[in-house]
């Protein structure tokens, strides 16, 4: 399902700014400045947020080419990981979560680790 992001951040925005507006009425603060720090901080949230949507959208466009050139590029991989075997490579067949559990199994690492090792490892092979 697609979203449309500039309905959605603009309805974000609002209810921070009515929400905002509302909690200063209460304090002894200008609600201006109130409302301009809740949406600032708001804003910086959406901000973050568009960049990990960004590099998920970049990660999955880099796992598809890998995916379609996994016959060229097991040598790579089996040399950056050489405990892994010839029928794990097979079984990774370009699926990037298969390989970091490779990964992580045959060499005792965390799942965060063997994610960023295989990630390095994707952005070289790219």
């Amino acid at each position: 399902m697609k979203r449309m992001p500039s309905l959605v951040l603009g309805t974000t925005l609002a209810t921070c700014a009515l929400v905002a507006l509302s909690a200063a009425s209460f304090a002894d603060e200008n609600p201006v400045d109130s409302v301009v720090e809740t949406t600032g901080g708001v804003i910086d949230s959406i901000v973050d947020g568009a960049k990990g949507a960004a590099d998920t959208v970049t990660d999955s466009a880099t796992w598809d080419r890998i995916a379609g050139n996994w016959k060229q590029l097991q040598g790579n991989a089996k040399a950056q990981w050489g405990k892994l075997t010839d029928d794990d490579m097979e079984q990774v067949d370009g699926n990037k979560d298969v390989l970091v559990g490779k990964v992580q199994e045959a060499y005792g690492t965390t799942r965060m680790e063997a994610e960023q090792q295989v990630d390095s490892w994707a952005a070289d092979n790219d």
